[in-house]
């Protein structure tokens, strides 16, 4: 590589390495001013100028948030079902995915490409059917009614298919055998 085009390396890659700078502000700054507005006191938030940086910091906001509202008791069921559904979500598709690539029953194929085609369904055209479905069911207002429509997800099904495919027959033909 000669002298003039490690130079034009150089500069471009100065260029690249400026917009990539920029561009991380810009997407960073949002965090840091909620972070920063999070800080300050109320008259602070509301000034009609920036300030990048509060006069006076103070932690009361959090000490608000944390004295006056129920947000641990929000957390800890935010946390029950996230855990919850992400253990039943992987137990029920391992046990999916393992029944339609392992075992030979009628209508295995067309289970397959059911769970495939739900692909072209999206997500926000459920919403109301699975809101009618949590209500019929009397589970408005219950970690039940919040878990349900979540439960069942296929790109996990076919994960768990695709790797039980790679698992030889002879493993589960030794395992019936034992």
């Amino acid at each position: 590589m000669n002298v003039m085009a490690a130079q034009r390396w150089n500069f471009w890659g100065g260029v690249i390495t400026a917009l990539t700078l920029v561009w991380a502000i810009l997407w960073a700054f949002p965090l840091y001013w909620g972070v920063i507005s999070s800080l300050k006191p109320d008259d602070e938030v509301v000034r009609p100028y920036i300030e990048l940086w509060p006069e006076t910091p103070t932690l009361e906001n959090y000490i608000s948030a944390l004295t006056t509202t129920q947000i641990t008791a929000w957390y800890v069921n935010s946390v029950a079902v996230a855990v919850g559904v992400t253990v039943i979500t992987i137990f029920i598709s391992m046990l999916c995915g393992y029944a339609i690539s392992q075992l030979r029953f009628p209508g295995r194929i067309a289970l397959w490409w059911l769970i495939l085609a739900s692909f072209m369904v999206p997500i926000s055209a459920l919403i109301i059917n699975h809101f009618v479905l949590v209500a019929n069911l009397g589970l408005i207002n219950s970690w039940a009614g919040i878990m349900l429509p979540q439960l069942i997800h296929p790109v996990i099904i076919i994960v768990y298919k695709q790797f039980f495919d790679q698992v030889p027959k002879d493993f589960r033909e030794a395992a019936v055998m034992d």
